[in-house]
Parts: structure tokens; sequence; C-alpha cells
């Protein structure tokens, strides 16, 4: 006789128990999908966007990429590593103009509800065991849950229009890009708001992304250089 399943961790009918309790908490705010911004602020973006497109055309040919090349492939590629430092530049010149850092993402308190900071704060302290803290988050939101008399009497694998997705905080690269693009949905270090979390198994967070936040989670995850986050495509159906 085998045991219940197991995903991510957890038995199949916990995994969906808690990721009830999510979709029901997330689900319970009003979320913004696309937030308004000025067109000064809408200009800075695209002009951003801009430049993240010549940059990735230049870095094909770059000319650090070609220093261990012989003087006579260079001269023989004397024009495409010219035509690469001029995107590179022109990228430079505007990311420059767009001044990005200084754009304050909108949704950046959006699922980060002040309930479950003090868990979530944790998650990259050194030494601490990030599977008992997004354990104790869960039961912090199960218990709101009940003193709201919202807890989800129903319990399926239905991810309400959403997806599930992976994130690696081990890998992560702090340099803002994916909080940008995806809006603040992103932290600075690529995390996913913890509002969303579901739960911890074999250094993956497992979170929800609710169905009007998915365009910019693709956002943030494609300008995302080391592919810390991705979505989880196959998901067991109860």
């Amino acid at each position: 006789m085998t045991g219940p399943r197991a995903k991510f961790g957890l038995s199949d009918a916990t995994f969906n128990q808690r990721l009830a309790q999510t979709i029901v908490w997330c689900s319970a705010q009003e979320l913004i999908g696309d937030p308004e911004e000025d067109a000064n602020t809408i200009q800075r973006r695209d002009m951003s966007r801009r430049a993240a497109e010549l940059l990735s055309l230049a870095y094909k040919a770059d000319p650090s990429l070609y220093a261990r090349r012989n003087w006579i492939w260079r001269w023989m590629n004397w024009s495409k590593i010219r035509r690469a430092s001029k995107m590179k530049a022109d990228a430079e010149r505007l990311f420059v103009v767009a001044d990005h850092g200084s754009i304050e993402p909108p949704l950046r308190q959006q699922l980060r509800s002040s309930e479950l900071r003090s868990c979530a704060a944790l998650l990259f302290q050194p030494g601490e065991n990030r599977t008992e803290l997004v354990e104790a988050l869960a039961e912090k939101r199960a218990s709101l849950l009940r003193d709201m008399n919202a807890f989800p009497a129903a319990v399926s694998s239905d991810l309400a229009g959403g997806r599930l997705l992976v994130y690696e905080p081990d890998s992560n690269v702090e340099d803002g890009a994916s909080e940008y693009m995806s809006k603040g949905y992103f932290d600075e270090r690529d995390a996913p708001p913890w509002d969303t979390w579901v739960c911890y198994f074999d250094c993956q967070l497992i979170s929800w992304v609710p169905p009007c936040l998915l365009d910019l989670v693709r956002a943030g995850i494609g300008t995302n250089p080391v592919d810390c986050s991705r979505f989880v495509e196959e998901v067991v159906q109860a």
C-alpha cells in the first residue's frame, strides 16, 4: 500500500490546502495589475526598455568578448565591433536619460501585508531554516483567515486562473531589473511578495501568482539574467 503522494515536500492534500489558503488571502485584497503612471514615467520606462534591447544586441558583439581573438580576426570584424560599440553607447545614454533607478516601483507594497512581514523578513538571514520560516508564515496566514471567518472549506489544486512560480533565493542577483520591470512585484532580490508564498522545498520557494499580475511577472522573469524565477508548468490536479 502506497502512502499519499508528495508535492514540493508536502502531501497533495496539505499542498492543496496551503494553496487554497494562499489564493483566498491574496484574492481578498484589491490587486492592481496595471498601475497608472504619468506620461513622463511611461516615456522613461520605454527608454529603459529600448536601452535594454540595444544592450542585449550589443553584448553579442561587444569588443570585450573578443579580447582573446587575434588581430587578424579583429581586423576582419572591425565594422561589426564598431556597430556593437555604438549600440552599447546608445544604450548607456538612454539609461542615463531614463534614470530608471529613481522610479519608485508602484506595486512595492502590494501583497506584502504587515501581518506576515516579520516572518518574511528572515528569508535571507544567514543560518535561517527557510522551510520552517515559510511554514510559520503559512500558519500565521491560516490563523488570520480563521479569525476573518475566511478559512477555505473546499480544497483542490485549482489555481483560480493563476500560476505557480518557483524562486531560488540563493541564485538571485541584486540588480533590481526584475523589480523594475515587474513594477515592484519582485523585490530587489527577485523574491515574489510574501503573501503569495506557499511552501519552501529543496532550496526553492513556491508561490502563487494571481491572474491579473501574470503579465508583470512575465516581464520580471524575462529580464532576469540568472533564471532564478520560473513558472511551474505542470500542476497535479485534484
